[in-house]
């Protein structure tokens, strides 16, 4: 008998803070989502996650989304787009 893997619930984005693309072609985006267990901060590329980080409140995950954009900007090569109603690319 195989195991089922554990339901994940579905995360709802609450603010959309930003999009770029990355020297590779890749979208990176990031949003403050509204979890099970509360508010976070989440930047990744589609699938595939790369830094997550709780906050209080929908202002602190946007103060909290800047820094992460300025540090991805720092790194160069990296292209700020149009941010949608979606921030999922």
């Amino acid at each position: 008998m195989l195991a089922q893997s554990p339901r994940v619930p579905p995360l709802d984005v609450v603010a959309p803070c930003w999009r770029m693309r990355s020297p590779s072609g890749r979208l990176l985006h990031c949003a403050v989502y509204k979890t099970a267990v509360g508010l976070e901060v989440r930047a990744g590329y589609a699938d595939d996650l790369l830094h997550s980080q709780r906050v209080f409140d929908v202002d602190e995950g946007r103060r909290y989304a800047e820094e992460l954009r300025q540090a991805v900007r720092a790194k160069g090569g990296f292209e700020d787009l149009p941010v949608g109603g979606n921030a999922a690319p």
